[in-house]
Formats: C-alpha cells, structure tokens, sequence
C-alpha cells in the first residue's frame, strides 16, 4: 500500500487511518459500492463513492471490507460527488479495524487509478520474474533477489543447513552467530515475516513442489524497510528455487538411472569388451579400478500398504554411500551396493537398510573382498549365493557374507543338482523316518555332535543331555544309517548330507 501511494494518480489522496499498516501488499483493485457480498478479496484495493449509503451503511460496509480481507478502501469525495468528505463515524469504523482509509478528490478517475496500479503490478512482477528465471542455479535466483531488495538473501534447506546465497547473503551468513540466530527465528515462523533482531527482519517463503516443501528462500531486510513489496519477490525467489531444485532433482535422478541400468547390465555380464566397459564407465564417471565391497540385497514385502519400495530403501542408502564413494543400485525387489572396501562398515549399511525397509524384510548376501567393474559380475553372483544360502541357514532378513559361510558356499551349486539331493536324501532318511516316528531328534543331535567335532562332552552339553544319553543316541544314529561315526569319510558324507538338506529347503521354498 507504501508502494501504491507513491502512483501519480492516488498523490493527492489523504490517508485518514491505518499509517501502520500501509506495508500490506495490493494483489488487485476492486470498484464496488455497497453492499460487499462476494466482491472482494484478499489483498484488494477497493475503489468506491458510497454512493446511496447513508453513514451507518458506510460503516458497515468498511466492516465488511474487513472481514474479506480488503488491504484498503479508498473513497471519492468532493464537488459533485455522493459524499462531500467521509464522515467522521467512517473514518472509526476503519481505525477500529485497522483498516487504511484514504480519501481521493472527486476529480481523479477511478479507471486512472485502477489502470495505473495493474500496470505496475505487472511490471514489477515481470521484471522481478524476469531476473528470477533467467538466473543459473539456486546461488542465481538469491543472487538475482539481492539485485531486486538490495538486502543479504540465503536459501536453505529443511534442516536450516545453507544451500546457496547471494554475495550479501554469503558475507551475512559468515558468521556462525547470524545463521544460529536466523535458524532459531525460522523455526517459529508462522508468517512470512519475523523479527531476526533489533534492527533487521526476515522475509521468508517456501520453495515448494505438490504441497512438499523443499527449501525455504529468505531475505534479511532493515526492521524499517516495507517488506510487503518484499513478501511478493521473495515468494517468486521460493517458485525460482523450486525449479531450479527439480532441475538439480530431474538431472540425479536421470543420472542414477543410467548408472543404476550400468550397473545391472554389467552384473549380468552383459558388457563383455574392455574397451566398451571402459568407454561407457567413463561416461558416467565411473573408474574402473574402484574397490567395493560388494552387497545384493533381497526386499521381500508381506504388506504392499505399508512397506517402503525397493527405490526407497536405495534412495536412502545412496545418501549414505555416495559420499563415501560407493554405488547403489535397484532393479525389480533387488538392490546392488558397492561401498568402498575402506571407510564403510557393511554391518551399518544392512542395519539401516532394515531400518528403512520395516515393515519388509531385507534378505543380504556380501561378497568380501575388493572387486572392480570388471570383476562385479563374478561379485554379484558370489553375493546371491551367500544371500540364497543365509536364508536357508536363517532365515529372511539375515544377512551373510561370504568369508563366514564356508562350505555352504562350495555347496550351494550341489542343492539344485537331483542327484546330490537324491543321495542326501538316502543317506539320512533312515533318521528323518525314525524322528517322524517317535518324536525324537536324531537329526539334530547328528548336527550338534558333528559341528563340535566329534567331541562328545561339548556336543552333551549344547544338547542338555548327559554323555550315556548322547552315546545312546549316536549308537541309534549309527545303526540306522550304516554309517561310523569314527569313519572321516562317514563323517563328511552325512555332515555335506546334512547342509545340502538345509539348502534344498531353500531351493523349495
């Protein structure tokens, strides 16, 4: 309204009330006359006569304007015209509201006035818009808005940590102090306005996408500047970022496709020259001498409602790893992660992923060591290996590696093969039948006994039994089966009988 009152046309308007609250930003000029119904709105400048309104109709018709939110109501008086001068019940009506009441002589034309203020709104804003969208980056569009207030402008992000700033704003957000003092100011914003301290304020507005906001724009300007003006160019500065933001967003996510379809095409071995391996790694940006561990997650979902997808869970770990130099990447309900043999630790990798993935499960098998791109796909099946036989030994959710999985790893081929499986199955039916039979637990009492090596008092002991019990047991294990316990080879056959049964299970399943 500040600004308004500076137009040639409204020179010559008294202002009678609301000095105070001339920093109101005008959105649009309306001319009606009594009563208001659903005529004007919000931010408003009214443009009436008051013409066949006696005084107590005037004062409810500033009432009225009140309560639709008008931003000021200017009346035409004068020779000629309905009312010779606002009368004085008038002009308390609108102080009692706040409400900015200025009086224009008959002789200036309302459509003068109106043409005036909707040429400059207009043109402040395009040229505001202007200066906005034609600058680079989201250090530009603060850049650009110093150029338009003349004021420190920074842009944040939603923990308050700085994404860009215009020079003024880099300057002012040098010293730590400040920026704690901006931060502690945001968080109790409600308005767009706050004061930052005794001689400054802050006009702040969100860079917002589908309701989401995604940064905050703000702009530190003396307490005594008008920020009405400023409300609307820093809010064109929050539209500015946005895009520029959904730029930044658009180009990575673009960018983590192509890696991410690299990736599982040279898993698959589908890259077989050197030559093209390297070409297209150099495209994207990737070395090829770049040591990973390397990790394939498996997401299984029991609740499509409520579990994360797989994109979710990788867009999480991505934030983890990639400043650490690592890769992730997603296909189908699978995840492929590559963290730098130094500096990550896998464990916490799998513990967040689990975090994020809950209510699902999240199945892992880590294939150790250090492995390039042109060894990935060698990486990526020793890791499913480790995954597949990880749930066969405990189930979804566990993650194993493949240094600690031992002679499953050498077995895991063996499950699917019918003739490993057939004669696993003979060796040890004798107990399977026996177990059914009369509700015993040969089985285990065989796997306990054998991961202890033979050592009969340890295996007693796992099993809470007593060493003539366990005795009797191996006795009835070796009468079944034929097989002697004291044999090595006899030994080995029931103990690889014993994995290969609990890896078929996997395979089943």
């Amino acid at each position: 309204m500040a600004w308004c009152r500076t137009l040639p046309e409204l020179a010559s308007a008294t202002l009678h009330t609301g000095a105070d609250q001339l920093h109101r930003p005008i959105r649009w000029v309306a001319v009606i006359e009594w009563p208001v119904e659903h005529f004007v709105s919000t931010g408003d400048l009214v443009l009436t006569t008051g013409v066949g309104c006696d005084e107590a109709q005037l004062v409810r018709f500033v009432g009225q304007l009140a309560e639709a939110g008008a931003a000021a109501v200017c009346f035409s008086t004068g020779p000629g015209a309905p009312h010779q001068n606002v009368p004085t019940a008038v002009v308390a009506a609108a102080a009692e509201v706040a409400m900015p009441l200025l009086e224009l002589p008959w002789s200036i034309r309302f459509s003068d006035v109106s043409r005036a203020i909707i040429q400059s709104l207009f043109t402040r804003d395009q040229g505001v818009n202007q200066a906005l969208l034609s600058a680079t980056g989201v250090a530009g569009v603060a850049d650009a808005l110093e150029v338009v207030l003349g004021g420190p402008v920074l842009v944040l992000d939603l923990t308050l940590g700085l994404l860009g700033a215009g020079p003024a704003g880099t300057d002012w957000g040098a010293s730590p102090d400040r920026l704690t003092r901006l931060r502690d100011c945001l968080t109790g914003v409600d308005a767009l306005t706050a004061q930052l301290d005794a001689d400054h304020r802050l006009v702040a507005a969100p860079a917002t996408v589908r309701a989401d906001i995604l940064a905050w724009v703000v702009a530190i300007l003396p307490t005594a500047d008008d920020p009405a003006a400023a409300e609307l160019a820093v809010a064109h500065a929050g539209t500015a970022v946005a895009i520029e933001l959904l730029r930044d967003i658009a180009a990575d996510e673009a960018e983590w496709r192509a890696r991410s379809d690299f990736l599982w095409t040279v898993a698959a071995g589908g890259i077989t020259s050197e030559h093209e391996l390297a070409a297209r790694a150099a495209l994207l940006g990737l070395p090829l001498s770049l040591g990973l561990n390397v990790g394939v997650g498996l997401l299984e979902i029991q609740d499509a409602a409520t579990a994360p997808s797989v994109r979710d869970v990788a867009l999480r770990l991505r934030r983890r790893l990639v400043a650490a130099g690592g890769l992730v990447a997603w296909r189908g309900n699978e995840l492929l992660v590559g963290a730098r043999a130094a500096g990550v630790d896998f464990a916490m990798v799998v513990e967040e992923a689990a975090s994020v993935a809950a209510p699902a499960t999240l199945s892992w098998g880590l294939a150790t060591g250090s492995y390039t791109l042109s060894t990935l796909a060698d990486a990526v099946v020793q890791a499913r290996t480790a995954r597949a036989v990880t749930r066969a030994l405990h189930g979804p959710g566990a993650a194993g590696r493949t240094d600690e999985l031992g002679a499953f790893m050498l077995l895991h081929s063996l499950a699917t093969d019918q003739v490993a499986a057939r004669l696993a199955g003979e060796v040890l039916s004798p107990l399977e039948t026996a177990d059914k039979d009369h509700n015993s637990d040969l089985l285990g009492t065989l796997e306990v006994f054998l991961a202890e090596n033979g050592n009969i008092s340890s295996a007693a002991r796992r099993l809470f039994l007593n060493r003539h019990s366990l005795i009797y047991r191996l006795r009835k294990i070796t009468d079944l089966t034929d097989r002697d316990l004291g044999s090595h080879e006899d030994r080995l056959l029931l103990d690889i009988s014993l994995r290969l049964r609990r890896l078929r299970a996997e395979v089943d399943r």
